[in-house]
């Protein structure tokens, strides 16, 4: 019987595909993206909003005092922070080193966001405001990506 196919057994039926899943770093990425754009860039819109009101419908004579004046940013800058001591709770032992070295730098910041916010009129220096704030912000999502890409979840 060479030659021939043997009979079909319960065992050799093909197997159906399982669905497609993506790689690691692909999960990774959709996070990331899906993190930016629901927790980030919604979280800016009345900010945007604010602004282009105040700039299409008033004088704007300092418009990026907009963007800082009441502390909205530090507000969001503590959430982001936040987050990210969550998401780096869940790291893998060897990243654990940088994961607290992230944490203790997002508590710190969070501490001193806190206290800037509570004492926001009674800055003198603008300049100094701002830049702390558009600075930290940044920094905030920079910490934030890494928590999303460090984190387990």
């Amino acid at each position: 019987m060479t030659g021939s196919t043997p009979p079909s057994s319960p065992t050799s039926r093909p197997q159906p595909r399982s669905p497609i899943r993506p790689s690691a770093s692909t999960s990774i990425r959709l996070r990331i993206i899906k993190w930016l754009f629901f927790n980030i860039l919604f979280a800016l819109i009345p900010l945007i909003y604010r602004y282009l009101k105040v700039c299409i419908f008033n004088s704007c004579t300092n418009p990026e005092y907009l963007l800082y004046k009441k502390g909205e940013l530090l507000l969001l800058s503590t959430a982001i922070f936040a987050e990210s001591i969550g998401e780096l709770t869940h790291t893998e032992i060897h990243y654990k080193p940088i994961a607290l070295v992230m944490m203790g730098f997002s508590f710190l910041v969070i501490i001193l966001n806190t206290n800037m916010f509570l004492d926001i009129d009674g800055f003198s220096n603008i300049g100094v405001l701002a830049l702390w704030s558009c600075s930290i912000y940044v920094t905030s999502i920079i910490i934030g990506i890494s928590g999303k890409i460090l984190g387990k979840d």
